[in-house]
């Protein structure tokens, strides 16, 4: 009886491994390359942004949205700031947001293009896939550097697995201030890892 019980799932397993195999070396080969892990990253971003309705109820007023507004124009004060927009400083007549530039600075393009309403999903989605395309740039870069030993399989796996199995998931779809937070740092370490790795002497 024993052997019966063994027996079956071994067969089992053996028949099922050849496809398991070849299925992880298919998703390794198609999240390997930069360009390929950043456009499936922003594909399966948007599908889960809109299964989830995520990509409809980013947070508004969204701080970084009035400031893009306000450095598109040539300025540092808003030109409006709503009751409600949490973070908001007033001098001299003039209001300012409390937070830092930067995530500001990459809104400008979509606030100009989409508004401040509809830019901090967007943004979430391509900065998400950025991050999972720079990912797989300093993980090529790590290999070449001899820092890491990775084979084309276990690199395009790790990229899968940060992509859709982390808190990057999250992160990439759902519009708010700390995400967008989030992804911008992540975008600055991951590289300054790069730089670390890639560039020599004054350029680094």
């Amino acid at each position: 009886m024993q052997q019966i019980w063994t027996t079956a799932p071994r067969g089992l397993f053996q028949r099922v491994t050849p496809s398991l195999i070849s299925g992880a070396r298919l998703l390794a080969h198609m999240w390997r390359r930069p360009w390929g892990a950043l456009l499936m990253a922003l594909l399966v971003y948007s599908f889960v942004a809109i299964g989830t309705m995520s990509i409809t109820q980013a947070e508004k007023p969204l701080a970084y949205a009035y400031l893009a507004d306000a450095f598109a124009h040539g300025s540092l004060a808003l030109r409006s700031a709503p009751e409600q927009l949490i973070g908001v400083l007033s001098y001299a007549g003039n209001a300012y947001i409390a937070h830092g530039p930067l995530p500001a600075l990459l809104l400008v393009p979509l606030v100009l293009i989409v508004g401040g309403d509809g830019s901090a999903s967007l943004l979430v989605l391509l900065l998400g896939a950025i991050n999972v395309g720079l990912t797989a740039l300093l993980l090529q870069a790590a290999v070449q550097a001899g820092v890491l030993r990775l084979n084309r399989l276990r690199q395009g796996l790790l990229l899968l697995f940060f992509a859709t199995g982390s808190v990057q998931l999250v992160a990439a779809t759902v519009g708010a201030s700390v995400t967008i937070e989030a992804l911008s740092a992540y975008s600055c370490v991951d590289l300054g890892y790069l730089a670390a790795l890639r560039l020599r002497g004054v350029r680094a």
